[in-house]
C-alpha cells in the first residue's frame, strides 16, 4: 500500500500536468481565474471599486430650494457667495434666502428653527447666528441641508459675522458677552477680542462686523448706553486695539452735523473704505480708512432715493452697495455707490 506521503506527491504533480496551476485561481473570489463574473452593476461583489468623486473646480455657488419672490420679510444681515450673489438672514420669516443681485428678489430659501441673525459663507458652508439656540449653525451650500453647529455655551447671542477666506476664520460678534469671538472652520474657537465696559476699546453693544485680510483688521460698529457717542472700533486680528472712528459728529452754533448713532452692518471695498448702515440715519455713511473721515453719504431719511427704512446690512459687490432695508422688507441697491 502507498504511503500518504506518496498520495500527496501524486497529487500535486497531476495538478501540474493538468495546467491548472495555483497561481491562476482568483485571490480575491477563490474560483478559476477563467470563470470570473462580468460587473453587473457598480458596487457589485464582483466590480472594482469606484473611484472617488472628483472635488469641484472652484468654490460651491449656495442652492437653495425656490423661494416667493416676496418672501422677505425682515432682511437683517448680508453677505456675499463666491460668484456674488447675496445671502440674506431674515429674523422675522425665519429664513435665510439667496438673492439675486440683479433683481433683488430672492430665489433661494432655507428655514430655521429660530430666528436668524448673522450669515456668512466659508468653504462651501453657510454659517448662520441662531439667538433662539444659543449657536452657530452650518449650512451645506449645495442644497442647503443642515450640517451641524458649534458655538453652544460660547456664543450668547450672534448679531453678525465676517470671513477670512484665506486664513479660514469665522469673526462673530457676540452681543450677548459682548466680545467678538474668533473661530477656525470646524467651530473651533481661536481667541476672543476685547470685552465689555466703557474703557477705549471695550465694547458697549456691539452690533456689526467687518474685516480687511490684507491689513489683518477687524472693524466692529457700537453703541449703547455706555457708549456715547456711538463708534466704530479697529482692532487687529490679535486683539491689539488701533483706533476708534467717533460718531459724534461736530457742533456750532448752527447746530450739529455729520455724526452717527445707529451703525448696523459694516462692508469694506477693495480700496479700504468702510461702508457702514446707520438706522437711524437712514443711510450709509462712507468713511476714509486712512483719515477715518466720513467721505459720502448714500440715501438718507429725507431725501434718500432708494428709500431705507432702517437698513440692516449693507456689502460692497464691485461698483455697487447693497442694504437690507429691514421694514420695507427688501434689498435695495445703490448702482455705483461704490465708486
Amino acid at each position: 500500500m502507498a504511503s500518504r506521503g506518496h498520495l500527496v506527491l501524486a497529487f500535486v504533480a497531476a495538478l501540474l500536468l493538468s495546467g491548472c496551476a495555483v497561481d491562476d485561481r482568483d485571490m480575491v473570489t477563490d474560483a478559476d481565474a477563467s470563470f470570473k463574473k462580468e460587473c453587473p452593476y457598480p458596487g457589485h461583489k464582483h466590480c472594482p471599486p469606484e473611484p472617488p468623486p472628483e472635488p469641484p473646480p472652484g468654490p460651491v455657488e449656495p442652492d437653495f430650494p425656490g423661494a416667493a419672490f416676496d418672501a422677505l420679510r425682515g432682511p437683517l444681515r448680508m453677505a456675499l457667495t463666491p460668484a456674488g450673489r447675496l445671502l440674506v438672514s431674515d429674523s422675522r420669516a425665519r429664513k435665510i434666502f439667496t438673492v439675486d443681485p440683479t433683481t433683488r428678489l430672492p430665489d433661494g430659501e432655507v428655514t430655521m428653527d429660530g430666528k436668524p441673525t448673522a450669515i456668512a459663507y466659508l468653504d462651501d458652508v453657510v454659517y448662520v447666528g441662531n439667538p433662539s439656540r444659543g449657536t452657530i449653525e452650518k449650512y451645506d451650500a449645495d442644497g442647503g441641508g443642515f450640517a451641524g453647529d458649534f458655538g453652544s455655551g460660547a456664543v450668547a447671542h450672534a448679531m453678525d459675522m465676517a470671513v477670512d477666506g484665506g486664513a479660514g476664520l469665522l469673526f462673530v460678534v457676540d452681543g450677548g458677552d459682548r466680545n467678538v469671538k474668533v473661530f477656525d472652520g470646524a467651530g473651533q474657537l481661536q481667541s476672543t477680542i476685547s470685552g465689555p465696559g466703557i474703557a477705549l476699546g471695550e465694547f458697549a453693544n456691539p452690533i456689526g462686523i467687518a474685516v480687511n485680510d490684507s491689513l489683518q483688521e477687524v472693524y466692529v460698529t457700537d453703541y449703547g448706553p455706555d457708549a456715547d457717542p456711538a463708534n466704530i472700533k479697529i482692532f487687529q486680528y490679535d486683539g491689539t486695539f488701533v483706533a476708534e472712528i467717533s460718531g459724534a459728529g461736530s457742533c456750532g452754533m448752527l447746530g450739529c452735523s455729520g455724526g452717527f448713532s445707529r451703525p448696523q452692518g459694516i462692508s469694506v471695498a477693495p480700496d479700504g473704505r468702510l461702508f457702514v448702515a446707520d438706522a437711524m440715519l437712514a443711510g450709509v455713511l462712507v468713511f476714509d480708512r486712512t483719515t477715518m473721515k466720513q467721505t459720502a453719504t448714500l440715501g438718507g431719511r429725507d431725501t434718500g432715493i432708494p428709500a431705507l427704512r432702517i437698513p440692516a446690512g449693507v456689502v460692497v459687490s464691485g461698483d455697487n452697495v447693497y442694504v437690507a432695508s429691514n421694514r420695507t422688507h427688501s434689498v435695495e441697491v445703490f448702482e455705483g455707490g461704490a465708486l
